[in-house]
């Protein structure tokens, strides 16, 4: 093989018939390739393109014996100029009622925009662009993929003033959450339900009030659990602890004022499931014993902060008028060790 000097050799040499390459990228080199024999100019957008499929089929090119130190040392000779705005940028703007999206070629843009479901826009090819009827559902699809996978997407003033509009609302609380404001702790976004559950309750960071808060529905802003595991479990309604963690999982049910304890499912080996309901037997805390979680229905109605721990990760089902303070599932990650 001759040896490759310049990038416009090793274009040339890409596009041969010695490389396996998928369809798209045999496309490209190709028109590089004619690019470079008619003497034109290369864009920078397509340098920087064509240094990424070097960087793709690096293991190929080392084969024929092309590794990185000559890849760096190799130069270009024809002239790059610099690319247009409009051919390495996506826009987004809105026209007679229709929305148009125009951009460069992106695959894994286009792999994800297809399989939107519902997705209204269609390929105008005599202007290569897509265009779709205005609706605030096709506006929110091409806004937010477009932007997954384009660094730049420019917006027209129409556009631009809808998506002002609704700024507004990102840093809006919808669900009711515990929150601290100004040394006083309060549920934003507070319905009438939750309203007279809590009256009475004195809002703190205490693990039995957020296992009190949880069951209601409330969520907990991250600054209160502060990254803490004991505030992590009580501020999560459904949470799963692992059998390894027992004394941990007994410690924590004490101080979510825990009253009485459930178990439910199947899902752990025997001999550590008699040894988690002895454990729990010997923390002295109340328990029944249920196979499934079908049978659970009003079980417990004395107590107050009754807990269902759940054998297995997967929970079938958990009826609706159960009074659980909170449910775990219980997962075991004990190593196994084959004999």
């Amino acid at each position: 093989m001759t040896p490759v000097k310049t990038k416009e050799q090793l274009i040339y040499f890409m596009q041969s018939g010695c490389f396996r390459l998928s369809r798209h990228d045999l496309q490209f080199i190709r028109n590089l390739n004619y690019l470079v024999l008619s003497n034109r100019s290369l864009t920078t957008n397509q340098v920087d393109l064509f240094e990424k499929l070097i960087k793709k089929y690096n293991k190929q090119l080392d084969k024929h014996g092309i590794n990185i130190t000559m890849l760096d040392n190799l130069i270009w000779e024809t002239t790059t100029v610099p690319s247009l705005s409009e051919f390495t940028e996506a826009y987004i703007s809105i026209s007679d009622d229709k929305i148009i999206f125009k951009s460069p070629f992106n695959k894994k843009f286009l792999d994800k925009f297809s399989k939107i479901s519902y997705n209204s826009f269609t390929w105008v090819k005599d202007k290569k662009r897509y265009e779709s009827f205005y609706s605030t559902e096709a506006l929110k699809n091409i806004v937010s993929t477009a932007n997954i996978y384009f660094s730049v997407v420019n917006y027209c003033k129409v556009v631009t003033k809808l998506l002002e509009s609704i700024d507004q609302y990102t840093q809006t609380v919808w669900t009711p959450t515990l929150t601290y404001i100004n040394g006083n702790y309060l549920i934003s976004a507070i319905n009438e339900p939750i309203y007279n559950a809590t009256l009475n309750l004195p809002l703190s960071d205490e693990p039995g009030c957020l296992a009190t808060l949880a069951s209601y529905g409330v969520e907990i802003e991250p600054l209160i659990v502060k990254n803490d595991p004991l505030l992590s479990f009580a501020s999560k309604y459904i949470v799963e602890v692992d059998y390894t963690n027992l004394e941990e999982l007994i410690n924590y049910l004490r101080a979510v004022n825990c009253d009485a304890i459930i178990t439910s499912g199947i899902g752990l080996a025997s001999h550590y499931q008699k040894s988690l309901i002895k454990r729990l037997r010997d923390s002295n805390f109340y328990l029944e014993e249920h196979r499934s979680s079908k049978s659970l229905t009003n079980v417990i109605k004395n107590k107050k902060n009754p807990i269902l721990i759940h054998m297995s990760s997967f929970i079938d089902s958990i009826p609706s008028a159960s009074n659980f303070r909170k449910i775990i599932k219980l997962k075991n990650s004990t190593q196994i060790e084959f004999r």
